[in-house]
């Protein structure tokens, strides 16, 4: 069993870099396996068993219900970063946790250790 939770990032723009930063450096509790182009690299290294949890944005192209279901098949939960008129959206594909695009580190870590 991982001593930290794995997780893949999948998320679109310039708060990529920030997103993946504020993960893998805030805590030895959460490690980033891989920082996803798009979701057809996210299903990939889900479908390679990789990854306990994916932070995706939610305008992510392509991912839509069955993409999120694949995930859940794989047993990774999924948290979108999403801005406040897109969390029904979000939730409506089967994401299990959404917290806003503009979140803070802090929040984003918490966040994902809740929902590990």
């Amino acid at each position: 069993m991982p001593t930290s939770v794995e997780v893949l990032c999948a998320i679109r723009g310039s708060a990529e870099s920030a997103v993946a930063t504020a993960l893998d450096g805030a805590t030895r509790r959460i490690t980033v396996l891989r920082r996803c182009a798009d979701c057809a690299e996210l299903l990939a290294a889900a479908a390679a068993g990789l990854g306990q949890l994916a932070v995706v944005s939610v305008d992510l192209p392509h991912l839509d219900r069955e993409a999120v279901a694949q995930l859940h098949a794989g047993r990774i939960r999924v948290l979108a970063l999403a801005p406040p008129g897109q969390v029904t959206r979000a939730l409506a594909l089967g994401i299990d946790a959404v917290v806003a695009d503009d979140v803070d580190a802090s929040g984003l870590v918490a966040a994902v250790l809740a929902l590990a």
